[in-house]
């Protein structure tokens, strides 16, 4: 088994067609930034067309907002960014990770489709605990494995 532990960032889970490679990436903003999909697809040997991906619970855009010194990081992304009134932007992560994969070839792309920070009932939120100061703190684990 290969787990990733996050609390808003992506989790990615990653298998070839036949199931014979897996791996589990935490791509927050610093590693899609730092090219960690791009490195964890070279480490199949098969090609990134027989790819399947699946990005977990994460931060969705409308409550993730970031400055400009992370926007300079994606200029090649720049419909990720929504500016805000206040003159800082909504960042869509999960764009970013599907246009990534979709450049290296993994066209076969899954989402679960829930935002950590907004359902609160069954996600742990580090940017929601660290807003509202309750002093809660947590991960969630993200787990592949072979059968």
């Amino acid at each position: 088994f290969c787990a990733v532990m996050t609390a808003d960032c992506l989790p990615i889970l990653l298998t070839n067609i036949k199931g014979n490679e897996i791996a589990a990436v935490h791509a927050g903003w610093k590693g899609l930034a730092n090219g960690v999909i791009k490195n964890a697809v070279a480490k199949f040997a098969s090609r990134s067309s027989d790819i399947l991906a699946w990005i977990g619970p994460a931060i969705s855009a409308p409550c993730y907002e970031v400055d400009i010194s992370v926007k300079k990081h994606f200029t090649a992304f720049p419909n990720a960014f929504t500016l805000k009134s206040n003159g800082r932007y909504d960042f869509d992560l999960i764009s970013v990770a599907i246009s990534q994969l979709s450049e290296l070839g993994v066209s076969n792309v899954h989402l679960s489709e829930h935002c950590t920070y907004s359902e609160k009932d069954i996600f742990y939120s580090h940017r929601r605990s660290c807003h509202n100061g309750d002093g809660v703190c947590g991960r969630q684990a993200t787990v592949i494995g072979f059968q």
